[in-house]
């Protein structure tokens, strides 16, 4: 029986030990799980905190987009408004010159043509400097009155559909006389153009166009070179005009801003007198039109101008 009781009393003291077992393991859970309740609770607060930033960081920038895109606004209604008012000032001013500049030329043309036999070479040849610049400086009030029209889009155009043969053959006999000067050999490279080929442009504006590169052509090309005009279809619906000319031709550096506004390369100073703003009027004109104009050239070797326009063959 005692026996029996020792072991009772050994079963109790080992179910108490257990018992204290427990209860620690259950502290230590309940402890690890309060830790891990407090630091999910942290990292929940971490993340309101961390959304709240980010809201306010987003409404921050939605601010700064709307105050910029004010200011964006308002600088580009300005930037139209002082455009607007420079086309008008060039406009008005480029008239204004015109006038006194027309009679300055009359007045000189009278000089010179009552007053020669009264005159020395050295008057003459002031009297000729005067009508010089004087026709210098009306081709650049022109052409800025030109500029100032096409960037205020006040120009009219009578797109159409022109027969090519007939305009390149005048262009070519009003531009010889000036080659004839410089010695150059002026060319239509492409007499098989069937009379019944086309371009949609306009006559005038056109016709300018191919005047001014042809012009250039004969400035800034070398006694005894070339011209040449040339032409040809370019299936579907497009026609090409090459202007070639055997000039000193354009560097990589000056070709960048060739169809700049009163930019003139580095040849140009040496070649001719000009404004520098005819390239980009033509190019202004050939894009209002629904052409494009391309050049290639090499320094010491020539140029070449083209220019694409809509056209093809009129059917009959």
């Amino acid at each position: 029986m005692q026996a029996f009781l020792s072991e009772v009393d050994e079963a109790y003291e080992k179910m108490d030990m257990d018992y204290e077992l427990m209860e620690r393991a259950m502290d230590l859970a309940s402890d690890e799980l309060m830790a891990k309740n407090e630091s999910l609770q942290q990292e929940i607060l971490d993340r309101k905190k961390a959304e709240e930033a980010l809201k306010e960081a987003h409404r921050y920038l939605e601010n700064r987009v709307r105050e910029r895109t004010r200011d964006l606004t308002r600088a580009m209604e300005e930037a139209d408004r002082a455009n607007l008012a420079k086309t008008e000032f060039l406009s008005r001013m480029s008239h204004e010159l015109r006038t006194p500049m027309n009679a300055i030329l009359g007045f000189t043309q009278l000089l010179e043509q009552n007053l020669k036999g009264n005159l020395d070479e050295l008057q003459i040849s002031n009297l000729h400097q005067i009508h010089k610049a004087g026709d210098h400086l009306l081709d650049l009030i022109n052409e800025v009155l030109e500029l100032s029209k096409i960037d205020s889009g006040n120009i009219d155009l009578e797109n159409e559909n022109i027969v090519l043969a007939p305009l390149l053959k005048e262009v070519l006999s009003m531009i010889r006389p000036m080659a004839m000067e410089k010695n150059l050999i002026v060319s239509n490279g492409q007499k098989e153009l069937e009379d019944n080929v086309f371009v949609y442009a306009d006559r005038i504006r056109l016709k300018q166009i191919l005047l001014n590169l042809l012009s250039n052509a004969t400035k800034y090309n070398v006694s005894g070179g070339s011209v040449i005009l040339k032409s040809h279809l370019v299936p579907p619906n497009s026609v090409s005009i090459h202007i070639e000319d055997s000039g000193l031709g354009i560097s990589k550096s000056d070709m960048e801003q060739l169809f700049q506004p009163f930019f003139r390369g580095e040849n140009s100073y040496q070649c001719a007198e000009g404004t520098g703003v005819g390239l980009s009027i033509t190019k202004h004109l050939t894009e209002l039109m629904g052409g494009r104009i391309e050049v290639k050239s090499e320094v010491r070797k020539g140029t070449c101008f083209t220019l694409n326009f809509p056209g093809g063959v009129i059917s009959t």
